[in-house]
């Protein structure tokens, strides 16, 4: 895990010197998440802690999948963009409406009324969007992953009961720990061996690529080995599981 974040907080680094566009900003603040992420999870298992390891892997899960979706769908950090400011206008004209006092509020509202009409005009042409966290997923081609995680990540986050009483199941934990780990890593060869399209040039977003190589070798070689032996514990404890009580397996 530490290096799986020492290697993406690296890229993103790198991401400073190769000239990205302003609304591209975006990009890596996600993947900055993610790295941020993996190294706390890295700190906590150290330490033993495990209470909260699944409500951060929940932070690094959905920034995982803002960050492939603004790779992948056109025009998406633009929506998000112009999505955040007008819903800073709706919750500023709110707090007005209720009377809270709050310093300076209606000059916060005019200077996002300004912000968000200098963000339509930077971005004329481009529909605007809200996007649900599911739609990002299933755009950006994680469906699936969204399906068998989010709904879990989101019950020990929101501390619902079955949450709590599953935030430290072993399995549970390293199952999300390995997520954590998948996502980090992708997150990182994304930025590596970036590509316009499938057939086109690899066009590294970061220039820390060339000395990320092999740190990604090493941690793609790891995984899959990791992964089985997750998958091998998961079996034995289905069988202990379905084996009656006061019997013995032979």
């Amino acid at each position: 895990m530490k290096l799986a974040a020492e290697s993406l907080e690296s890229a993103v680094t790198g991401m400073e010197g190769v000239g990205l566009s302003p609304e591209l900003t975006y990009i890596p603040l996600q993947a900055k998440s993610v790295a941020s992420v993996a190294m706390d999870v890295h700190l906590l298992i150290g330490l033993r802690r495990f209470q909260n390891i699944l409500a951060l892997s929940r932070i690094g899960f959905e920034s995982r999948i803002q960050f492939d979706a603004a790779l992948k769908i056109p025009d998406f950090v633009a929506q998000k963009y112009l999505t955040q400011f007008k819903g800073n206008i709706k919750e500023l004209e709110e707090l007005i409406e209720w009377g809270v006092k709050i310093e300076d509020v209606r000059e916060m509202l005019e200077s996002n009324k300004r912000s968000l009409e200098e963000m339509r005009k930077a971005f004329v042409g481009v529909p605007e969007r809200q996007w649900t966290f599911y739609e990002a997923a299933k755009a950006s081609g994680l469906e699936l992953d969204h399906k068998q995680f989010y709904s879990l990540l989101s019950k020990a986050a929101h501390v619902t009961p079955m949450g709590l009483v599953t935030k430290e199941e072993p399995l549970l934990l390293v199952s999300i720990a390995l997520r954590l780990l998948r996502d980090t890593m992708e997150t990182c060869a994304s930025l590596v061996y970036f590509r316009d399209s499938p057939k086109a040039p690899a066009r590294p977003m970061t220039t820390k690529w060339l000395e990320l190589i092999e740190p990604l070798k090493r941690l793609q070689s790891a995984y899959p080995k990791l992964d089985q032996r997750f998958q091998e514990l998961s079996a034995e404890e289905l069988r202990d599981a379905a084996v009656p009580s006061g019997s013995q397996r032979n």
